[in-house]
């Protein structure tokens, strides 16, 4: 094994600065203030700056800059043109053409292209109506592009959203954007206005948890700054690796992880389920059994993410059982993996699992690199 150390801050958290971002065009006055230089933030920058000169829209492959522009351009007037959009996955697409289609939108697709005619969101019927599949996701996309609606806005979600969904609701409750209602409709006044002049985005804490599950195998981390209370559900990272017996120390705004001679197998419950493949990963160096639980909601949005989890982990020569309420791990790995060559499909959580076992001595690697030095633009060694 390679030494590790890292020292320093992280990255500001990419889901929450392309929100943060979305505010600023409602807002010209608005400030965002964090440091990310992920390939996927500049180019939403960029893209914005499209969106108002009428210029083609590129996404440079980014599906995160499509997903939350393509609703932000319906809410102007006039033809937009996105170009290098990604291929997307069958479910996302009709997720993104149910919601398209029910805010007036009629999008036309082409061979790494989208053609929007928009003339502001035109609610068709007495709500939007969520898809089946990433219902939390497209609802968190509809609530980050509602600001300065003319009209009282609801959403009806086919079960409760999750806690990437509760995140979102929390963060723009912060910025201004009131939201009410329960776990099968949410309802937004008309013409809401932003409650603060500027933002420092939050370090990312799915890539702060990275650093430290790669800290905890040799050398150590120390990041700051670091809050002790966060918007981000993926902060529950700390805690669990206490629970496995993962040396840390945290003041105020400071985490300090050193390595851990032995991990211990734990019982909880994931909320984050981004946190679920690093965990995972983690506890193949655990004897006994370790119980991981998840919400009802992730358990039924994200079966494939979960499935898959389960495959990387049996690659990594480790028997793993489905159970009703989430995953079973029974440890230690009983060696190292074959050579494989893994397809992280877009997930960034998944990618960075993989490489945290290959740093474990195992022989898997990643078929699309990009995907970490696009988001994280540092060192994987």
């Amino acid at each position: 094994m390679s030494q590790f150390a890292y020292v320093g801050q992280v990255p500001a958290s990419r889901e929450i600065f392309f929100q943060a971002l979305l505010v600023q065009t409602f807002f010209n006055g608005f400030q965002v203030l964090g440091q990310c230089k992920s390939d996927e933030i500049v180019t939403m920058k960029m893209a914005i700056n499209s969106m108002f000169n009428r210029l083609p829209i590129n996404c440079k492959g980014h599906r995160e800059v499509l997903r939350f522009l393509v609703l932000r351009t319906l809410r102007e007037k006039g033809e937009f043109t996105f170009k290098e959009v990604p291929p997307l996955p069958e479910d996302y697409r009709q997720g993104l053409e149910q919601i398209l289609r029910q805010l007036g939108g009629d999008p036309q697709w082409g061979e790494g292209e989208l053609i929007l005619q928009a003339n502001g969101w035109q609610v068709m019927g007495d709500a939007i109506h969520l898809p089946q599949t990433r219902s939390s996701y497209w609802a968190a996309t509809v609530l980050a592009n509602a600001w300065k609606s003319p009209h009282e806005l609801a959403l009806v979600l086919p079960r409760p959203g999750n806690s990437q969904l509760v995140t979102t609701i929390q963060l723009l409750d912060f910025f201004g954007l009131k939201c009410k209602g329960n776990d099968k409709e949410l309802t937004l006044p008309a013409h809401q206005q932003l409650a603060i002049k500027h933002y420092v985005v939050e370090p990312d804490l799915l890539f702060a948890s990275y650093l430290a599950a790669r800290a905890s195998i040799e050398g150590g981390c120390h990041l700051t700054p670091l809050p002790k209370v966060s918007l981000q559900v993926e902060s529950e990272f700390v805690d669990l690796f206490s629970k496995m017996g993962v040396p840390v120390e945290q003041k105020e705004a400071q985490l300090k992880i050193h390595p851990a001679k032995k991990i211990r197998s734990i019982e909880a419950q994931i909320k984050a389920i981004d946190l679920l493949p690093l965990i995972s990963v983690m506890l193949t160096r655990a004897e006994g059994t370790s119980r991981l639980t998840l919400s009802p909601e992730d358990i039924v949005e994200n079966k494939a993410h979960i499935d898959r989890v389960m495959e990387l982990v049996k690659a990594l020569k480790t028997n793993v059982t489905r159970i009703p309420e989430g995953i079973q791990i029974e440890g230690p790995s009983q060696g190292t993996s074959q050579a494989e060559t893994l397809d992280p499909k877009g997930s960034v959580a998944f990618a960075l699992a993989v490489n945290l076992a290959g740093a474990l001595g195992h022989s898997l690697a990643l078929t699309d690199r990009e995907i970490l030095d696009w988001k994280f633009p540092v060192s994987f060694a």
